[in-house]
């Protein structure tokens, strides 16, 4: 059975959602959802449930009002236990509601607030590229690369919803099963199939978005040199266009600024060498950052937590305890999970 796809609504920035105009205006408008969004009372949490010989994914919860606009170098997946407001920077905002499953692709940002400011609890798996491109799902191949087709699509699942908060709990566990693999993939290559071909968009979108080809060619240029230093004129060059000009069409094809684009790139790329166990320094050189003070910043600012915190985090998987016994008796049940998941 093929389960129901669905574009969110797309809110306007005047748009009644129990509060005053001024209001809506104020927590929809494109880009209200700052870096530094995220309020003194919200709380980060990220783990990884399981070694990532067996899966590539991490689990993070909060609890709060609002998240920071953000991009992970990996497919990922938002749950939220209340209505929310989803910013992409191109749309106004998006409701997500429980029950629905907000799906990116790698390096797609999004911010997120609550609808009435009210704290929520807002779960996501980020699920890297080679765990994905396992699956064997059709569509898997271009969830695992994003491709051309920069997309996030809201998918009414309730079942998978539900299985997927279930397991966010499950693997929170001091030494997360194996048996808790199978059907998280199952899980997964379920709704990746369910968001390969998403419906046609109607909705009007700005005439310079359509001048396409040379956008293109700047953004390819972007993700071959992400830590290298480009000028707006070179990129001018690259794309046969005004700086004036390439810098309107490259905001509403992808709603920010070349340089802010870069910037989720490095971003990216620097949260991927973290999760993958490389030291900030060279994590910070090698992603094109000043120094190591450039990327805590710009780290914090959209992720929520400061690169060495993050890595402290992940550095031990639950499947790790220090209890030597506990971890040697589970080893050959994750070496059959590994098997299996491949």
């Amino acid at each position: 059975m093929r389960l129901p796809v669905q574009r969110p609504t797309i809110m306007a920035p005047g748009a009644r959602v129990g509060r005053s105009r001024r209001a809506q205006r104020q927590s929809l408008a494109p880009g209200s959802v700052t870096p530094n969004a995220t309020s003194a009372t919200t709380r980060l949490r990220f783990w990884r449930p399981f070694p990532g010989e067996v899966m590539d994914v991490i689990c993070g919860e909060t609890v709060g009002a609002a998240l920071p606009v953000q991009a992970y170098d990996a497919v990922q997946l938002l749950l939220s236990g209340s209505p929310v407001v989803v910013m992409d920077g191109v749309r106004a905002g998006r409701i997500v509601r429980p029950g629905q499953v907000q799906l990116a692709a790698p390096q797609e940002s999004y911010g997120v607030r609550s609808i009435d400011g009210a704290t929520c609890i807002m779960r996501v798996l980020l699920v890297g590229r080679t765990t994905v491109a396992r699956l064997g799902c059709v569509s898997a191949k271009a969830w695992s690369t994003g491709g051309d087709d920069e997309r996030q699509l809201v998918i009414d699942d309730s079942t998978a919803y539900a299985e997927l908060w279930r397991l966010v709990d499950d693997l929170r566990r001091p030494i997360a099963a194996a048996h808790d693999v199978p059907p998280l993939l199952a899980c997964l290559a379920r709704l990746l199939s369910e968001g390969s071909v998403p419906p046609p968009d109607h909705s009007p979108r700005p005439p310079l978005a359509r001048c396409g080809v040379g956008v293109a060619r700047v953004r390819d240029h972007l993700r071959a040199h992400v830590s290298e230093s480009v000028s707006l004129e070179e990129l001018a060059t690259i794309a046969g266009l005004s700086k004036h000009y390439l810098l309107r069409a490259f905001r509403c094809a992808y709603g920010v600024t070349p340089h802010a684009f870069q910037m989720r790139l490095r971003l990216g790329l620097a949260w991927r060498m973290i999760v993958d166990g490389c030291s900030l320094t060279r994590a910070t050189y090698d992603a094109g950052f000043a120094d190591q003070s450039h990327l805590t910043r710009r780290f914090a600012a959209a992720f929520g937590l400061p690169p060495a915190r993050y890595a402290r985090l992940l550095a031990v998987s639950h499947g790790a305890l220090p209890d030597a016994e506990h971890v040697d008796a589970a080893r050959p049940e994750w070496a059959a999970a590994a098997r299996s998941a491949a």
